[in-house]
């Protein structure tokens, strides 16, 4: 594959990594058409709108933005420092030592349970429920997305939840942490829910790709440089504070900040940026908008597993490969905070590394991809990850560990900016032409499917007292079984080869074809009145 095309199409999947329809395309350009006729109508409107652009008057990218901002300090805030503070919180409620007693190097073994569980199983235990709906649910999220009306009021609803139940979290303590553990829970799953509405706006920004291409470039470094931002504004303050070694007063501070901040942005982009849309299709009969995304979701499967082969281990891929390496934050918190005794500044360091290492990753990436194909960057990627979950696993033994920890720790970030760039040109190329809004869909499917995995066998483990380090350990088995998957592809030109011309899917395809191929009243309505 040339250089050009590499770099191209590398990038292409922005476009339509994250929109959720796994419908015919048809609808998908006349919402796009809708989406800039109605976005070009507040761009005239935003000198005198609270919604004032910096995207060339581009409203929606701008509440994008915002919106990603929200979710990055939310993220940070619940994950690094409210996460220390409950696993520490928990141990005491079980009458578990959280320090190391004098004269001792190692700290006493807890046996003791915290509502029939481990302490130290709460945030993978929580982590497994949220995987678990959210796998279930994503087929009914797209088909809200794609067979209704309701996306930005879906959109509004849960921004207003998460904002309501960040609330809470702010007064974490000895009293209130086990009920503020479930309302993190609710707070995690509304926060996917929200993920996902966003996301399906993303492909529909503009109709010029090289114009999508800028913005998602431009969300990417948003994303990442709030988190990092945030992450040294955090461990900056606690150090001038003295608070270091105070758990529960970081998370206090960090939830109060990302609160606020999250109010702000969730609410401005809500209200101000972002705007409706119509549904994308019918729903087909004989179905209800509860089973469309299942039928659809099954259909498209049968599809792949008769006819694309190398789709199919890409899918396989990416569904170990995902769940492995987004399961790896809540696992390193609960390893590095139990069995390492790493304070919340600490805890903040190694994902602060985590972040950064993600950048030399991409580089990589797109060095492999120009000088051999992405297919072998992912496996190299995969490999590194592996290979740095089993170091992780031999080497990180006990306290006093904290340079081996932020080596692997940008260890494992590096190899995660890796496999996500090569993983993102390979399905650009991968996937049958002029069905991409249909396989973007399942792309992103199989990137939830198995996220619960990991973090139930290490929940498993933990709980029978098996030691924590081959609790990490088995997350490489998933990394392993990903590699598996990229070898079964075969080779990759030979792959991109036989996606070039559509197959017919039988018998399995035609039922519905009619009603999904029809655009929905409100699409014709709608395009009616822009025609207009």
């Amino acid at each position: 594959m040339g250089g050009n095309q590499a770099s191209k199409t590398g990038i292409r999947e922005h476009h339509d990594d994250h929109s959720s329809s796994m419908g015919s395309n048809g609808g998908f350009h006349k919402a796009l058409n809708f989406a800039e006729d109605q976005s070009g109508a507040r761009q005239s409107k935003s000198l005198f709108s609270s919604c004032r652009s910096p995207y060339g008057g581009n409203v929606e990218a701008f509440g994008w933005a915002l919106d990603s901002v929200g979710r990055s300090i939310s993220f940070i805030a619940s994950a690094v420092f409210v996460g220390t503070a409950l696993l520490n919180l928990a141990k005491a409620a079980a009458g578990c030592a959280t320090e190391i007693p004098e004269g001792e190097t190692t700290l006493p073994e807890c046996d003791g349970r915290i509502y029939g569980i481990r302490p130290s199983s709460i945030l993978t235990t929580y982590s497994t429920v949220v995987g678990v709906v959210s796998s279930a649910l994503l087929p009914l999220v797209g088909a809200i997305i794609d067979h209704s009306a309701h996306r930005l009021l879906v959109g509004r609803q849960t921004a207003l939840v998460f904002c309501v139940l960040s609330v809470p979290l702010i007064f974490v303590g000895e009293r209130t942490w086990f009920p503020l553990a479930i309302t993190l829970l609710v707070l995690a799953f509304s926060g996917w829910v929200h993920c996902s509405i966003a996301f399906a706006y993303l492909p529909e920004l503009t109709k010029d790709r090289d114009e999508l291409v800028k913005l998602t470039a431009s969300f990417t470094m948003i994303q990442y440089g709030t988190s990092v931002l945030f992450l040294i504004f955090m461990v900056g303050l606690l150090w001038l504070l003295g608070l270091g070694d105070d758990e529960i007063a970081a998370a206090r501070i960090a939830q109060s900040i990302s609160t606020v901040a999250t109010c702000i942005t969730f609410g401005w982009a809500w209200t101000k940026c972002f705007g409706e849309r119509p549904a994308y299709q019918r729903v087909p009969e004989g179905s209800t908008i509860v089973t469309a995304g299942f039928r659809k979701l099954y259909r498209s499967a049968i599809v792949i597993f008769r006819n694309y082969s190398a789709l199919k281990f890409f899918f396989i891929a990416i569904a170990f490969g995902e769940a492995a390496a987004q399961s790896l934050a809540t696992i390193a918190i609960t390893y590095l905070t139990d069995v390492l005794l790493f304070n919340s500044t600490q805890n903040g360091i190694a994902i602060l590394l985590m972040f950064v290492g993600t950048v030399p990753g991409a580089v990589l990436s797109k060095y492999f991809t120009f000088r051999w194909s992405p297919l072998l960057g992912a496996k190299v990627a995969v490999s590194l990850m592996a290979l740095n979950t089993g170091a992780a696993a031999l080497f990180l033994t006990g306290p006093g560990q904290q340079v081996r920890t932020y080596t692997v720790g940008f260890v494992w970030g590096l190899g995660n900016g890796w496999k996500y760039a090569s993983e993102r040109c390979i399905v650009c190329q991968v996937i049958p032409k002029e069905q991409d809004g249909e396989y973007m869909g399942i792309y992103l499917f199989a990137g939830q499917i198995l996220l619960w995995m990991p973090s139930l066998i290490f929940t498993v483990l933990n709980e029978n007292g098996v030691n924590m380090r081959i609790g990490i350990a088995s997350v490489g088995v998933s990394f392993l079984v990903a590699l598996l998957a990229f070898f079964l592809m075969g080779d990759y030109d030979e792959a991109v080869l036989a996606v070039e011309e559509p197959v017919d899917g039988g018998d399995v395809e035609e039922a519905d074809a009619d009603a999904e191929a029809a655009p929905s009243e409100d699409v014709v309505n709608m395009d009616s009145r822009s025609e207009q």
